[in-house]
């Protein structure tokens, strides 16, 4: 009778531990869901854009410039409400002009991060490393100073809009060829500077300029003392020094100099503090660069946004435009054809009109900008200055 009754009591007290493991549970799942309800939808009032440059190295200066231009125009776009009602959320990773370290950076970003869009990247280098993995990932990726001219059609998802290399190099070579007929060329092992030297090569005989030198060299290398040998014993009227930096732009013109060689040097893209640090070395040299960017209309305002925002001017101003204006084309983009890639793609490359910092343009089928030239500087005096 005892244990019938012992047991009649334990039934009940049982039953109510088992109710509050239960409703424990239920409290708990509903507690999860509640954090992931929440999550999904903050995610989906965030757009993530990627953006991969060399923000350490030689060529840091360069992804600075790309960065720093993209995050006024996030700042910007999310001030004003995001886009389409997001805010877009930017994750910045250090290709280091390095293809096996962008290639990290875009998996770490395609993978890891989800992202759709990036930036980038800076050297043509870390471009071509990365697009093919972005290519099968659907991952559109838009770029403001990769410039090698083999990237021209590489993919659907890529475009630029900082000029094809062919285009300076064949400015190069026409200004060159009415002065000169003997020219050396001394050229870095990089995708970018192979790429401007097959273009200027080209051209360059198409004009009866012969080539009497044509020096490669390791993106390591410091010591230019046998190259430039080399050159001086081919007596050229003029050397193209064609690196992967300004810094050894400035570099290799100073060897050159310490080297007993007094004629004219000339270059392209770089004519920026790297350059001129070179000092007497780089003095009078000509380089063919794309168009500055505008001192009037959007071209203005952003330069001084930039000096309010950083506390002085870009140190270059086309690369900084060209990264403000990426964001931006992007913003037009996906509040024209939505998210969806494939279709950001087709707009971009189709249907596109855009004006920004760098003016009115827009791009080819194979990616390439359309709408901005070419034009030729000098440095006198320790200063930049235009000359067509």
């Amino acid at each position: 009778m005892i244990s019938l009754l012992a047991n009649n009591i334990k039934q009940p007290i049982m039953n109510n531990k088992v109710m509050l493991w239960i409703a424990g549970i239920i409290i708990v799942i509903g507690v999860i869901f509640y954090f992931q309800s929440n999550s999904k939808e903050n995610q989906s009032n965030t757009l993530k854009i990627g953006l991969i440059a060399p923000l350490s190295g030689d060529a840091a200066a360069y992804g600075e410039m790309g960065k720093n231009g993209a995050s006024i125009a996030v700042e910007e776009i999310n001030t004003a409400g995001g886009i389409n009602g997001k805010q877009i959320e930017i994750i910045y990773e250090d290709g280091k002009c390095d293809a096996k370290a962008a290639l990290n950076a875009a998996q770490k970003l395609i993978n890891e991060d989800g992202v759709k869009y990036i930036v980038g990247g800076a050297c043509s280098s870390e471009t071509f490393a990365f697009v093919p993995l972005a290519t099968a990932s659907k991952v559109f990726v838009i770029s403001f100073s990769a410039s090698a001219p083999k990237l021209s059609g590489i993919s659907k998802y890529f475009v630029r809009n900082y000029p094809n290399d062919n285009l300076v190099g064949i400015a190069l070579a026409g200004h060159l060829s009415k002065k000169y007929k003997k020219v050396a060329v001394i050229s870095e092992k990089t995708s970018y500077a192979q790429g401007v030297k097959d273009s200027f090569t080209a051209e360059a005989k198409n004009l009866g300029i012969e080539i009497v030198g044509a020096e490669d060299f390791d993106s390591t290398t410091v010591d230019f003392r046998t190259i430039i040998l080399k050159i001086k014993s081919e007596n050229p009227e003029i050397i193209f020094i064609n690196p992967q930096s300004g810094s050894n732009t400035a570099r290799i013109a100073k060897q050159i100099r310490q080297n007993g060689i007094t004629i004219p040097l000339s270059g392209v893209n770089y004519t920026g503090p790297d350059v001129i640090s070179g000092g007497s070395a780089v003095e009078g040299m000509e380089f063919a660069v794309p168009a500055d960017v505008p001192k009037e209309g959007k071209g203005q305002e952003f330069l001084q946004k930039y000096n309010e925002t950083y506390g002085r001017d870009p140190l270059y101003a086309y690369v900084a435009a060209a990264g403000y204006d990426d964001v931006y084309i992007l913003k037009k983009a996906i509040e024209s054809v939505g998210e969806d890639t494939n279709k950001v793609q087709d707009y971009i490359h189709n249907r596109l009109s855009f004006e920004g910092t760098l003016g009115k343009y827009s791009f080819d089928i194979n990616g390439d900008l359309v709408g901005v030239g070419v034009i030729i500087q000098k440095i006198k005096n320790g200063k930049v200055e235009l000359l067509k």
